[in-house]
């Protein structure tokens, strides 16, 4: 399909490849071509200040993933998974591992287990260790542990992740 303009026609013959042609306004024609264009650069713009966003950090970024990690399963003892993932954002660092193992038989479950209950620290790689730090544990075995930092205080490296 294609067309011709000449001047500053009021109508635009479009011709397709069988010769049959429509006949179309060209004025209605110009300004859809302003919409299109302006849609496309509020497009671009959108894209654009999306991307800064996600390159300031403020979706963090993710610094290792399927390590091995140490976390509690339903009676308190712990095991090892590789499902991890380590994200450091602009003042912290996030340590999240999950996995399955022993389910929580007792009352209430969920049970969650954390510094205060365990005495234990949680090891997050390079970003050291800390006592900040939650797993969460359900009646099937599901365990889900999340630890976190604030780089600024805690800067000591530490040789492993999750409980120990």
């Amino acid at each position: 399909m294609y067309s011709y303009l000449s001047g500053e026609a009021k109508y635009v013959r479009v011709v397709d490849s069988r010769g049959e042609g429509l006949r179309v306004n060209a004025r209605k024609g110009r300004y859809m071509k302003k919409l299109v264009v302006a849609l496309a650069t509020v497009l671009v713009a959108s894209a654009v200040l999306v991307g800064g966003v996600a390159a300031s950090g403020d979706g963090g970024k993710l610094v290792a993933s399927g390590f091995s990690c140490g976390i509690l399963d339903g009676n308190g003892s712990i095991f090892i998974t590789t499902n991890s993932e380590l994200w450091e954002y602009q003042s912290r660092a996030v340590l999240r591992c999950s996995g399955s193992g022993a389910p929580y038989t007792g009352p209430n479950p969920p049970k969650y287990f954390n510094f205060g209950n365990t005495g234990l620290a949680c090891g997050m790689l390079q970003f050291g260790s800390t006592t900040d730090w939650v797993d969460k544990v359900g009646r099937s075995g599901s365990s889900q542990l999340t630890c976190q930092t604030d780089k600024a205080v805690d800067s000591a490296s530490s040789a492993g992740a999750g409980i120990g």
